[in-house]
């Protein structure tokens, strides 16, 4: 085309092209023709090059196109939730008509690896215009997962085993673990308990479940040990030996019932009771762990109550032995240095009980009728 417009608008030598101004001339100016020659002559030239412009520019356009296919490439590692392995997954820049199911994935949490010579194959056979780079080349396909929440499953059987007299406070202790249970990812898992057994005397129960998560559904089969629970009170701080225990000194944890056997489990019973040995943070106390508050120590100067069926009188005497309220407590007597006994009282004195005839020999301090 680029030829035949050179040959028509570019003259070959210097003598053809005088001929064709010379015929041009001849052929445009009226003296060599009628007056109105000229012009169908300049029509049909000019028309002639518009027409040869526009082919060349036809042609032009068809040969350049105008929907280039995409770069096919692989997509080195893909993740899927579906149940299928689609063609897309393994190569990227299909147009949605070149996309087919390839096989079944592979199941959930698990990978599968398509390995060079199995992508040739499929782009050959699906006319993809795909070549390997290197001969390592490959895709991987993983699924999607999510696993059982270990919560909601035993909240479930807790309240099977309840309406099963296993008690109101029990914690399970399973045989399997929950979270290894793999479902295909997306809406949360939909828990159906089928049965459920328990055998009070050994505390192990077994049980049926179903987990449905769209259209897969997985049974399930547990088993495991109850064990019932108990509060008990323990140190909210560490204390020292002869620390005597208030309300504020104590909190409450919860543990196994069997681990709560022999030790103290109602705090009444703690509170005002002093500690015979250093105990730390957060420990149980045991009966051996406390003692009623010593009210007398041994040496201690004490007043001394004696007491008879017609008087009362007071002294004072040198215990000779530590004492707390209730106590039988033996005290020397400054001024008669007798040897005595007598009961520690709440408010830390201590009564004596006396005959008349040892009555007689005391040398009261004082003398209340």
């Amino acid at each position: 085309m680029v030829r035949f417009l050179k040959n028509i608008l570019q003259p070959k030598s210097r003598h053809s092209g005088q001929a064709s101004v010379a015929s041009a001339r001849r052929n445009l100016w009226p003296s060599n023709r009628m007056a109105g020659g000229w012009i169908p002559a300049f029509a049909g030239m000019t028309i002639t090059i518009v027409l040869a412009i526009t082919l060349f520019a036809f042609s032009t356009q068809a040969a350049t196109p105008t929907d280039e296919k995409p770069i096919i490439t692989l997509q080195p590692v893909a993740e899927i939730e579906g149940d299928t392995v689609m063609l897309s997954d393994l190569f990227l820049g299909l147009a949605p008509e070149q996309d087919k199911p390839l096989a079944a994935a592979p199941e959930p949490g698990k990978q599968r690896v398509y390995h060079v010579l199995t992508l040739a194959r499929l782009a050959k056979a699906n006319r993809l215009a795909w070549r390997a780079a290197t001969m390592s080349d490959q895709v991987l396909v993983k699924r999607r997962a999510q696993s059982l929440d270990a919560r909601t499953v035993e909240t479930i059987l807790m309240n099977a085993l309840k309406e099963k007299d296993a008690g109101d406070d029990i914690t399970l202790h399973m045989d399997q673990r929950v979270a290894d249970v793999l479902l295909p990812a997306g809406d949360a898992p939909q828990l159906t308990l089928n049965s459920l057994n328990y055998d009070a005397a050994l505390r192990r129960f077994t049980a049926d479940m179903t987990a449905t998560t769209g259209k897969v559904s997985r049974k399930l089969l547990y088993s495991g040990r109850v064990t019932p629970m108990q509060e008990i009170p323990v140190l909210a701080r560490s204390m020292t030996l002869g620390t005597i225990i208030t309300a504020s000194d104590l909190t409450w944890i919860k543990t196994t019932a069997d681990r709560a056997a022999g030790l103290m489990t109602d705090a009444t019973q703690l509170v005002g009771q002093e500690l015979r040995r250093n105990l730390a943070e957060g420990q149980a106390l045991r009966l051996r762990d406390v003692a009623m508050p010593r009210l007398v120590k041994r040496g201690q100067m004490v007043t001394m109550r004696i007491a008879s069926p017609i008087m009362s009188m007071t002294a004072r005497g040198v215990a000779q032995s530590d004492g707390s309220a209730g106590d039988l407590l033996r005290l020397q007597n400054t001024q008669s240095k007798r040897v005595v006994q007598g009961v520690v009282q709440p408010d830390g004195t201590v009564v004596v009980d006396m005959p008349m005839p040892a009555l007689a020999q005391q040398r009261p301090s004082t003398v209340i009728r």
